[in-house]
């Protein structure tokens, strides 16, 4: 569990750990929450991170996002994250291109296919 302004929870029903991000993120709690999440991580194959209720994204969130990706990468792992088409956190992660760098689905059923 990150901050009050912030909760971090994991389902492993499918087989592999999904985070989901519900509040905020920002400068003041990304590093707990980049921590956390790479910890949830692990060696795991597949990775995805729930945006769905994230209620707002600053940069450090896409600086993070960035970070977690490389780190993946690095690691032979797949980073997948999960953004309703309609949500803001959605549109920054086009406006940064990061959706060309890290598959961006909307919705967890679709991040998790094709494992």
């Amino acid at each position: 569990m990150t901050e009050t302004l912030c909760r971090v929870e994991v389902d492993r029903s499918s087989g592999f750990p999904v985070a989901h991000i519900a509040g905020e993120v920002d400068i003041s709690n990304v590093e707990h929450i980049e921590a956390e999440l790479a910890a949830i991580a692990g060696r795991e194959p597949l990775f995805v991170v729930d945006l769905t209720h994230t209620d707002y994204f600053d940069s450090a969130g896409i600086r993070m996002l960035f970070g977690l990706a490389t780190r993946f990468k690095t690691r032979r792992q797949e980073l997948r994250v999960v953004a309703p088409e309609d949500a803001i956190v959605r549109r920054l992660l086009e406006i940064t291109d990061f959706v060309s760098v890290v598959p961006v689905h909307t919705t967890i059923e679709e991040g998790l296919a094709g494992r």
